[in-house]
């Protein structure tokens, strides 16, 4: 028997058509823990909020897109498929479509004011209200 001896390049071009691809693996993960995917994406959110880095949040929002179905995250936020997948491959996305498609995935953007660096907590929207109540009644003092 002989036979011609298998390169490394060969076997390595062999091993990656069997070998399942990382992001085939972590969509089939989502598919069966939906907790899993949403925990997923709140953890890149995060990521995103303290580096400005949105590469991975895209891609994790790319592989709860597949394993949700592209077409049922379309139907849910009135996208169109080759709007999902621009976004996905990396386009800028604007911000009303970035908020249609984390509200489809359970998720509400919310923007907070930053000082030096540091975010302060967020006022209540009765806080507000009273600050900005006393505010005016003073302006009306003064005048």
């Amino acid at each position: 028997m002989t036979g011609k001896a298998i390169t490394k390049e060969e076997k390595m071009k062999v091993l990656a058509r069997t070998m399942p691809k990382w992001d085939d693996l972590i969509v089939d993960e989502f598919s069966k823990d939906p907790e899993f995917a949403r925990l997923a994406v709140a953890d890149e959110l995060e990521e995103y909020a303290e580096t400005g880095e949105i590469q991975y949040l895209l891609a994790t929002l790319k592989q709860v897109a597949a394993a949700k179905g592209v077409v049922n995250l379309a139907k849910e936020t009135g996208l169109g498929r080759a709007t999902l997948y621009e976004v996905f491959n990396g386009s800028n996305p604007r911000v009303s479509t970035l908020s249609k498609i984390l509200k489809a995935l359970g998720f509400r953007m919310l923007f907070v004011a930053v000082d030096n660096g540091k975010a302060p907590t967020a006022p209540t929207r009765k806080k507000a209200t009273i600050a900005q109540t006393k505010k005016q009644e003073k302006h009306l003092q003064h005048a």
